[in-house]
């Protein structure tokens, strides 16, 4: 053991010794003026100022159309009763200096293209050195080869970078040592040739959807960039909270949707949507164009709920379920943090979460519409979350879906009751008691993606559900709700919630060890059939 650990130390510094010598060349050449100057540098980094500044007044228009507020008392809203959202407060003290994206994309959905422009400011918020910065490409996961990387600059000279072999992972060395509360900013010009798919990332016959789209930095932890795989099951994208703005040109025969809060925008030779969006802090930043879209607006509060649909009764339940759910959870667990919230119809399967925007299966939301206003109940509760108190997604997805999932039942519960709640819980887990699970409840997402997408769905989601009813029942709705709380108001700055502390702060509500019941629900099934008692009563 001595000896792997030695290897392994050896290797460190081999490339670390490598890194800190590229970033010593890059210097002396850069002061040689062999390299290129980026004259885009300055102008992305006042690029929001810019943007806000250079709009007159008067050619301020409506870029979106929009309808105008309509009352939440809908069969999808929570109670007539509940109590406005309200948004975060715009200044909020921030004692930690978080990274800053600052982006520009240029698109042209029909061709499927994006170009983009983007400074990273990253700030080093860890105990440890770092040599280089590691960005995740997640574009080229999906199809290897959709995201090129043009150039990549530092101090206005271009740098040295590489890419691991599937592209999914950039590599940029520093030109000085990060220590402890350390910065450094790169700046790189990227092209994304969106394929033709259904899901999160993808051109299809609703519009283009890039989820997971952006260059994002990996997580440190233990002084080292972690680089996890993609796998195919769950959500296997891990990132810390930081600041983004990002100015959205594109065709205006589209309709832009976008993660956080919608600010200036503009029209432009009658042709060309131009708008700047604020997500700050955010772990991660997704825009939606929909084609024909008829938007439906809801005031809740201080927030303008948005749905966007081709077909207008589509739109209406992604806005008034959104709204309910949003009003139903701002109640109990803290403000929603953005001044806009959106949820776009797209063709995928279920749904997927993203600060301020969320995804929902588009079929889903015509005839029987139970499973969808439960797609978008979860997805709103993903706002908390994962959005607000992060997890580590890919060792421990069962943090935020097992947890989401019982919220959106219990959500689905305060506006319909018990019995609609019961026959929609067996919908969505009517094939749970003829599989037979084999993994505990708190495995990684590797291990899901081995067992299969049944296994992930019945044995987090299905059996999640389980575990917080069992919690919920013992604690009341009350202090089930206080605990959550508690877990959110301590991580809107930074940070993520583990194991132990969700289990903490449980505990501290009940006001004994809930240790034991969630070993025995995290716990591989036993060979009796657990699983048999889970989902289906």
């Amino acid at each position: 053991m001595t000896a792997l650990k030695n290897r392994k130390n050896d290797k460190r510094s081999e490339r670390r010794a490598l890194r800190k010598a590229c970033a010593l060349l890059l210097c002396i050449a850069a002061v040689a003026g062999t390299l290129l100057a980026c004259e885009n540098t300055a102008e992305l980094a006042s690029l929001a100022e810019a943007v806000a500044s250079a709009l007159p007044e008067k050619e301020m228009e409506t870029a979106q159309a929009t309808q105008s507020p309509v009352p939440t008392a809908t069969a999808t809203v929570a109670p007539a009763e509940a109590a406005p959202v309200e948004a975060a407060p715009v200044e909020t003290p921030n004692p930690v200096q978080r990274t800053k994206y600052t982006v520009r994309l240029e698109m042209e959905p029909e061709k499927g293209v994006v170009e983009g422009e983007m400074r990273v400011d990253f700030v080093n918020n860890t105990s440890a050195t770092l040599y280089e910065l590691v960005l995740r490409l997640w574009p080229n996961a999906v199809e290897k080869g959709c995201m090129k990387i043009g150039s990549v600059t530092q101090d206005e000279a271009d740098t040295f970078y590489t890419l691991s072999d599937d592209g999914t992972t950039l590599f940029v060395p520093v030109n000085h040592d990060l220590v402890p509360g350390g910065e450094a900013s790169v700046f790189l010009t990227f092209r994304m040739t969106v394929p033709e798919r259904t899901g999160r990332f993808g051109k299809n016959d609703l519009g283009v959807m890039l989820g997971n789209a952006l260059p994002i930095l990996a997580v440190v932890e233990d002084g080292e960039w972690r680089v996890d795989p993609y796998v195919e099951v769950g959500d296997p994208f891990y990132s810390d909270l930081a600041d983004y703005q990002v100015l959205i040109r594109c065709p205006l025969t589209y309709t832009v949707a976008a993660s956080g809060t919608a600010g200036e925008a503009r029209i432009v030779d009658s042709t060309v949507f131009e708008g700047l969006f604020t997500a700050a802090p955010a772990r991660d930043f997704a825009v939606a164009l929909i084609e024909d879209a008829n938007p439906k607006d809801v005031q809740v509060g201080d927030v303008r709920v948005t749905g966007y649909d081709r077909f207008k009764d589509r739109a209406a339940l992604l806005a008034e379920t959104s709204a309910g759910a949003l009003r139903y959870f701002a109640e109990r667990l803290g403000p929603y943090p953005f001044d806009d919230f959106s949820a776009v119809g797209t063709e995928l399967t279920g749904g997927m979460e993203y600060p301020g925007l969320i995804m929902v299966e588009h079929d889903r939301l015509t005839g029987s519409t139970a499973l969808g206003e439960l797609y978008i109940a979860h997805e709103v509760a993903h706002q908390w979350f994962y959005g607000i108190a992060g997890s580590d997604t890919v060792n421990t997805p069962w943090i935020d879906e097992a947890l989401v999932e019982f919220l959106s039942f219990d959500y689905t519960k305060s506006v319909y009751g018990e019995e609609y709640t019961s026959e929609l819980m067996y919908t969505r887990f009517y094939g749970m008691t003829e599989h037979t699970l084999t993994l505990p409840m708190d495995a990684p997402l590797a291990d899901y993606a081995q067992a299969g997408t049944n296994e992930y769905v019945y044995g987090v989601y299905g059996r999640g559900v389980a575990l917080y009813t069992e919690v919920y029942e013992k604690l009341g709705a009350e202090k089930f709700y206080a605990a959550l709380k508690t877990l959110c108001d301590a991580s809107r700055e930074a940070g993520f919630i583990t194991r132990a502390q969700l289990i903490k702060s449980f505990s501290d509500a009940a006001g004994e060890d809930l240790t034991p019941l969630f070993d025995k629900h995290l716990a591989a099934p036993a060979a009796s059939g657990e699983q048999q008692a889970t989902g289906n009563e």
